[in-house]
């Protein structure tokens, strides 16, 4: 049963997705497009690479670092169409492994309804990310596939996280999490991966064109990494909820000005990014706690509230962001099945999938948009935070655990990433 929904769902996504994305990139309309756009540019010569003049202009212009044009110059010989057909493939394959190997080593029951519950949470931001054509899901599926590894193959493990970390920065936040895990060796050795792939462009660039860069890119990004600059979308962490409740924010320049006005009280701006702080801080504290108290075999529970801690504690969080929640949510799903969980962590669990799934048939671009600044997809993840919480807090003493099943010798995903 759940192998036939897995391989509609898959086929459902290819006949109807992939020419989505070559429509929407013919429109100029994705985030692929920008980096199309700056691949060409650098083999040409003819632009910046950062600045508010790279990419598209403000406000799609370039965000990474030298090596990720580097790595998609391939798609920039390609015509735009035809490579963003084979973005959205490659990202298409890469999702299908996930979660066949997530689903093995969970053992997801072959019967019942589960699957449905991580199936109809996250395909709509699945689909919103695919559209966007940002590099967000393959940079979550890397993440994903270093902590599958980290104990089998922790230098295989170190190496996807390093790589992971060079496209984009967030995967740092594992980095401390590990080394509360006592993973110290697979934690440095992803920094030295990070150091050794920043310092690589130096092949093409030369040494001092490739510093340059990076001190661009840092300059621009620790920029927008601000919580006290404006973004051009309602952001969905915690600091943008803060924004949208507590302070005036301008939203004529959003390419998309008709988000209504949620502001409740005026704060200033110092406090409210003290506050911001602080609860970053604690919530962040207070995860290397249960990680640095787990057991291997509490890891996948504490993961999940990892991968759900995630897009709240970031400056900003656009709704594509969310689909690392596939993780947790399919998780959550296996362990429904053998009724892991108390009634307390199912009330809140419920309560976010509940949200996840009704949130795409609330009718009306209005209704939708109100949903967006007021952060439903804030709710959510605060729901599934802190149901995640409890159970974790509840196996320290009951510590139930999820079987491991050994890998089929016909599943190359599970023989490359588990043993």
């Amino acid at each position: 049963m759940v192998e036939k929904v897995v391989r509609l769902f898959f086929f459902g996504l290819i006949v109807i997705a992939i020419p989505v994305v070559i429509y929407d990139a013919a429109r100029m309309w994705s985030d692929f497009v920008v980096y199309h756009h700056t691949a060409r540019t650098l083999l040409s010569g003819t632009g910046p690479l950062y600045g508010p003049e790279s990419g598209l202009g403000w406000p799609q212009y370039f965000r990474y670092p030298p090596l990720f044009i580097l790595l998609f110059v391939p798609f920039a010989l390609l015509p735009l169409p035809v490579a963003a057909g084979v973005w959205a493939a490659i990202k298409l394959v890469v999702l299908y492994l996930l979660v066949r190997t997530l689903k093995l080593r969970l053992r997801f029951p072959a019967t019942g309804y589960w699957f449905l519950i991580p199936l109809f949470a996250c395909a709509p931001l699945l689909i919103q990310e695919l559209r966007n054509g940002n590099v967000q899901f393959l940079v979550f599926a890397l993440v994903a596939f270093a902590l599958l590894s980290v104990e089998e193959k922790p230098w295989v493990a170190s190496a996807i996280l390093g790589f992971a970390v060079i496209l984009k920065v967030w995967p740092l936040f594992f980095v401390p999490y590990l080394l509360a895990r006592r993973q110290l060796r697979v934690a440095a050795a992803a920094l030295l991966v990070v150091a050794v792939l920043a310092i690589a462009p130096a092949l093409y660039f030369g040494w001092s064109g490739n510093i340059d860069l990076l001190r661009q890119w840092a300059v621009q990004e620790w920029g927008t990494g601000s919580l006290s600059n404006a973004v051009w979308y309602p952001s969905q962490s915690l600091g943008g909820v803060l924004q949208n409740y507590f302070s005036k924010t301008d939203r004529s320049r959003w390419p998309d000005p008709n988000y209504p006005d949620v502001q409740l009280l005026s704060v200033n701006p110092v406090a409210l990014r003290v506050l911001w702080i602080t609860i970053v801080g604690a919530s962040y504290l207070g995860l290397l706690w249960l990680a640095r108290n787990g057991s291997k075999t509490s890891s996948w529970m504490e993961h999940s509230l990892a991968f759900a801690m995630l897009p709240l504690l970031q400056p900003f969080a656009h709704r594509i962001v969310f689909v690392d929640l596939l993780w947790p949510m399919l998780v959550v799903a296996a362990m429904l099945s053998r009724n892991v969980f108390s009634n307390r962590s199912k009330f809140f669990l419920y309560g976010a999938a509940a949200i996840l799934v009704l949130e795409p048939f609330v009718p009306g671009g209005h209704a939708q948009r109100f949903l967006q600044i007021a952060g439903s997809d804030f709710l959510a993840a605060c729901l599934l935070v802190t149901g995640l919480t409890i159970a974790c807090l509840e196996t320290r003493t009951s510590n139930p655990r999820l079987e491991e099943p050994r890998p089929s010798m016909r599943d190359p995903a599970a023989l490359l990433f588990l043993h």
